[in-house]
């Protein structure tokens, strides 16, 4: 029998990416932007960059799988985003998580 191994770089990667976006919340402005190598990013845009990573590497950790870890990251960085555009209606993160969930259960019917 094979045991199913925790994946410790998802882990550590995840406690990194969680550090640098509360370094980010406190030390950036939202109206900011950053120059990376003649490069320049929005501190909005950054944030939800790194809230879908460090969600990603922790659902991946968590469940052993990848795609569960996308699902995840892909969940809370979208209801985030509903609501910075406006859309704070209850009915769209739980018809998004009914989306997930019938994804993941798609996928996860087609592997077996």
């Amino acid at each position: 029998m094979r045991k199913k191994r925790k994946f410790v770089l998802f882990l550590t990667g995840s406690i990194f990416s969680f550090i640098l976006f509360s370094l980010l919340i406190i030390f950036l402005s939202p109206s900011g932007k950053v120059n990376i190598a003649n490069f320049s990013l929005s501190n909005t845009i950054l944030f939800f960059l790194l809230l879908f990573v460090s969600f990603f590497l922790l659902g991946t950790y968590l469940f052993t799988n990848h795609l569960r870890g996308v699902l995840i990251g892909s969940y809370i960085t979208i209801v985030l985003l509903l609501r910075y555009f406006g859309f704070t209606n209850i009915f769209y993160p739980i018809l998004l998580l009914a989306l997930i969930v019938l994804l993941d259960r798609l996928i996860a019917k087609g592997k077996a």
